[in-house]
């Protein structure tokens, strides 16, 4: 394979990456908006600790993205580091697809 067509390989591999970010970005505050309407996601820094996902919002939090994302939340991952805002849910679930 020349250059070219390796530069084409890694672009598309970007581009892909970016796609998928964006999908499961657009999905995740689609599900915390149905889960708990009214809360700015994007811009909220600790939904635990300022109250926003309290023990019932998270549990149902929980089953939604697990369905949603094909993943398996055990109660290892269901730690406040992992739910502290959308980036670390993301997070989350990047590793847990990729397990």
């Amino acid at each position: 394979m020349c250059c070219a067509g390796i530069a084409l390989k890694i672009y598309n591999m970007k581009k892909n990456f970016i796609i998928r970010r964006y999908e499961i970005m657009e999905e995740l505050l689609k599900i915390l908006n149905d889960v708990k309407p009214g809360v700015d996601y994007e811009n909220e820094t600790d939904l635990i600790g300022h109250g926003v996902l309290d023990s019932i919002t998270m549990v149902t939090l929980v089953l939604q993205l697990s369905d949603e994302f094909d993943v398996d939340i055990t109660p290892v991952d269901i730690t406040p580091e992992n739910f502290k805002t959308v980036q670390t849910i993301y997070d989350m679930i990047k590793r847990l697809e990729d397990e």
